[in-house]
């Protein structure tokens, strides 16, 4: 770090901004590490969560935002900025990194009041506002976009995406330009973490093929289509086992969601549906990994199973494609396509030198390419261009 840097104790404070603790400590945690190392101060800002305590467990400092996701309450919202103008007020940051749609708007207005210059707005994914239909996502889909042009065209932030779909998308609408926006590939893996100790590889592991589907149980995730392949898999006696490691987002009719656990429970190929904190250990014992996404910010459960050492199943879609290379380290099928599923897994399930040449190319192409300290020293030189411009 220059001389010229960390003279003043506020040059030393950076600012995440998120919707919850969760996404900092699963996707943050191992660039605040670095950011710490290098003598700065982190602070996280986000509404009180579960994971909340455990940033604190490592002596992050916190400020609670009260601010709820999903809510489109004016009063509610402005409230919440001003909740977080106070706090940034008090902070006095260098430097701020917002994560996820409402706090790069509302970040960006307060860090323009408050003339904090050194903005990154990191473009996570574009989630529900693209793949649900519904009247409420069709709305904040044309609220959202004309915000973004007015919020960030005018700022002088700097805007990362972890994929260059939706970078080009953001390019195109005029949203950005392509002198203010940056590609960083997500948050990249621990791969001396995410590592397959055992040296000779085989497929399958055991006797039983297994399957792992590594994601939360809503429609968006594919979850769906990958039961409609399992079905007809089944039904032609090829004997596998399938795991679902995430949570059942329950909707707000509970009769559907009593059904949807109901159905789900009875499969006879299920062998477990949990949400796993450890996934290292559910995926020493997984053959295949099947995420039929509709579209992913960038995928962090396919980048620790490549890093595993395993083959991949997933689709053609943004997030996912930037991980699975076809035919190479994994197999790409259609979006919302279960028939597209069912061929791709009895491909692997009948070749299991595929899945083994598959395998070994996944954690080579992870290494060269989404390593986290690969991926967190990339981010690190972009805070440090910021703050050295704009001296």
């Amino acid at each position: 770090m220059s001389s010229s840097m960390g003279n003043k104790k506020r040059d030393k404070i950076i600012v995440f901004t998120a919707n919850s603790s969760w996404y900092i400590y699963n996707f943050k945690l191992s660039l605040i590490n670095l950011l710490r190392s290098k003598g700065f101060k982190v602070y996280i800002i986000s509404p009180i969560d579960e994971y909340t305590i455990k940033l604190k467990s490592y002596g992050i400092s916190h400020f609670q935002w009260n601010s709820k996701n999903g809510s489109i309450n004016i009063i509610s919202e402005i409230k919440s900025i001003k909740n977080l103008f106070r706090i940034y007020k008090k902070i006095n940051p260098t430097l701020v990194n917002h994560f996820t749609i409402k706090c790069v708007l509302y970040g960006t207005i307060v860090c323009r009041l408050l003339k904090i210059k050194n903005v990154f707005n990191s473009i996570t994914g574009l989630g529900n506002l693209f793949l649900r239909k519904n009247f409420k996502n069709k709305l904040l889909f044309y609220l959202i976009f004309p915000l973004y042009k007015i919020i960030l065209r005018k700022s002088k932030s700097t805007i990362i995406f972890q994929n260059n779909d939706d970078k080009e998308y953001f390019e195109k609408l005029k949203i950005v330009s392509s002198s203010n926006s940056l590609l960083i590939r997500g948050s990249g893996v621990d791969t001396e973490y995410f590592k397959n100790s055992t040296k000779n590889i085989k497929f399958p592991k055991d006797n039983v093929w297994k399957i792992l589907f590594p994601g939360r149980i809503i429609k968006e995730k594919g979850i769906d289509e990958l039961l409609i392949a399992c079905d007809s898999l089944w039904e032609k006696n090829l004997k596998f086992k399938l795991y679902i490691a995430g949570k059942l987002i329950i909707p707000k009719n509970k009769k559907l969601a009593q059904t949807i656990k109901e159905k789900i429970g009875a499969l006879p190929y299920l062998e477990e549906i949990s949400f796993k904190q450890n996934m290292k250990e559910i995926y020493k014992k997984i053959d295949i990994v099947v995420l039929p996404s509709w579209r992913e910010g960038l995928s962090k459960a396919l980048l620790e199973a490549a890093s595993m050492q395993l083959p991949i199943i997933t689709t053609d879609v943004p997030g996912c494609r930037d991980i699975v290379n076809h035919g190479i380290n994994g197999l790409l099928v259609n979006v919302k396509d279960p028939i597209a599923i069912e061929s791709a897994i009895e491909l692997l399930i009948k070749n299991p030198e595929l899945c083994k040449r598959f395998a070994i190319n996944s954690r080579e192409y992870v290494i060269e390419n989404f390593r986290d300290n690969l991926i967190n020293e990339f981010t690190y030189e972009a805070y440090l261009n910021r703050l050295t411009d704009l001296k």
